[in-house]
């Protein structure tokens, strides 16, 4: 119960500072709005409200009764300290006593809400019940007498809910709660919850009990005379063969859930979100940027939902972010190799695209780099399944004259090399780093010939795109203006 022989001259003080601190006007527009919609006492030393600030937001309000400073407001807003909700609680307290007849109201009535000074206010009356239980029943607040002291109270075991309790929601609820009421007289609540931050970081309740014993133990170091209450129960129960087995129980649940996790995550029979990917290399038509056919690639995704669903440059990207996040099982292979694309930029489009009807073909960049890391893999196939593999021994481009004629040629390197007519052959390049909108349609580019399976660099005799694109098609060789004239290839 209020005790105005502890209160009413440090309730003074804070309000007259209150007054000249420049808030006075928000805390009087808060209090007569009747944002103050409950009100506690707990112990002599500590009243505790809930106020409505903007939005309808609640926000926990305290007035503490320190022995030498007088009272220290704290608050759940953004000011924290001798805030407009603080002084529209002071104001209630204040107007209530008024009310009642307290003569140490009266000095200081003018400060209340003009309101508030005709007849009963119907903010007070609202409130009635919590006022009651802060003041009595019945008589004026001068009326009532000190509280005598009492003995600290000992919480019951809440312990056991708490270490019962499924999630850690729920546990962290019942420890704030329990925490709190071991709080000295004229503590707020802001000083259990900064105890209790020391020990967010501990998952094991029992260690994190542990270490809430330890912290009682030790605040006296740090608030002086006025130190928790350590709970000696808690402490004998910790102790305990019954608290002993039930950690063992927890630690051997929390093991056996570790392993039933890793084995969903881990086996590839249970995993259900396991997926299958496929890499396929095809060769693109030429284009306006690109005169040469050109190599590239798609990434073919099956899942539970999907089958060799070809993934665009975006939904690739996402692909490879939910493998390396883990939310996404593949072969360790194609892991690797999602991982690399993501991480070496190869799912980028740029300005020259394959084809911008299909965002599904993505450029090869540099074919030399994928067959050396990735060709021994068995992970880079053509599109009719066969895999790609790179032959170190150059193919050349050539004149083979049949029937009369003269013809441009590929001769394949091998025992049996085959030389076949330009037009029959397979003629590529990868993407490099070139653009032709910077007119350097050569740069970092490399041009292969594809024979079955195979992949050769082709030498064409440093023949620019344009021409080796006419080549491809006209393949007959014009002689008679090439008399006298070497050919370069």
């Amino acid at each position: 119960m209020f005790d105005e022989t502890l209160w009413a001259d440090p309730l003074l003080d804070f309000l007259i500072a209150l007054e000249e601190g420049g808030i006075a006007n928000s805390g009087r527009t808060c209090a007569a709005n009747g944002n103050v919609t409950s009100l506690h006492m707990e112990g002599p030393y500590l009243i505790y409200a809930e106020v409505l600030g903007r939005n309808d937001v609640s926000h926990h309000t305290e007035l503490v009764l320190a022995e030498e400073d007088g009272i220290i407001a704290g608050c759940s807003c953004s000011y924290g300290v001798d805030c407009q909700h603080a002084h529209a609680m002071a104001l209630v307290i204040l107007g209530e006593a008024r009310r009642r007849g307290a003569a140490w109201a009266s000095p200081l009535a003018a400060v209340l809400p003009r309101a508030w000074h005709k007849g009963n206010p119907h903010v007070l009356t609202m409130l009635q019940p919590y006022l009651n239980e802060l003041f009595g029943e019945k008589g004026a607040a001068g009326a009532a007498k000190p509280a005598a002291p009492k003995e600290p109270k000992q919480p019951e075991e809440w312990w056991l809910p708490y270490l019962e309790a499924q999630s850690e929601m729920e546990q962290q609820d019942i420890l704030q709660h329990a925490v709190r009421r071991y709080l000295p007289p004229g503590f707020g609540y802001w000083v259990a919850d900064d105890l209790l931050t020391l020990t967010w970081h501990e998952s094991n309740p029992f260690e994190r009990l542990r270490q809430v014993t330890a912290a009682l133990r030790s605040s006296s170091a740090e608030f002086g005379h006025k130190q928790f209450t350590p709970d000696t129960a808690l402490e004998a129960f910790l102790a305990s063969d019954q608290a002993r087995e039930m950690e063992n129980a927890y630690l051997r649940r929390e093991s056996e859930e570790a392993l039933l996790t890793w084995l969903r995550e881990k086996t590839p029979a249970s995993f259900a979100n396991k997926s299958e990917v496929e890499l396929v290399w095809t060769i693109a038509p030429p284009s306006k940027q690109r005169l040469l056919p050109q190599l590239a690639y798609r990434v073919l995704l099956t899942s539970k939902k999907l089958y060799r669903s070809p993934r665009s440059n975006t939904s690739l990207d996402q692909l490879c972010r939910e493998v390396d996040s883990g939310r996404r099982f593949v072969d360790p292979a194609a892991e690797r190799l999602l991982r690399w694309l993501l991480r070496s930029r190869q799912t980028e489009i740029g300005y020259d695209t394959v084809d911008l009807q299909d965002n599904t073909l993505l450029p090869v960049r540099n074919a030399i780099e994928w067959i050396t890391l990735w060709g021994a893999h068995s992970i880079l196939n053509w599109e009719d399944g066969t895999p790609v593999v790179f032959d170190s021994n150059p193919a050349r481009l050539t004149i083979d004259g049949r029937d009369g004629r003269a013809e441009w040629s590929v001769a394949f390197p091998g025992e049996d090399g085959a030389v076949l007519p330009l037009s029959e052959t397979i003629i590529c390049s990868d993407r490099g780093t070139a653009s032709t909108y910077w007119g350097n349609q050569n740069a970092a580019k490399q041009v292969f010939a594809r024979h079955g399976n195979r992949l050769h660099l082709l030498e064409a005799g440093g023949m620019p795109d344009a021409v080796l694109a006419g080549a491809i098609l006209l393949p007959e060789v014009p002689v008679q203006r090439l008399r006298g004239t070497p050919v370069g290839a």
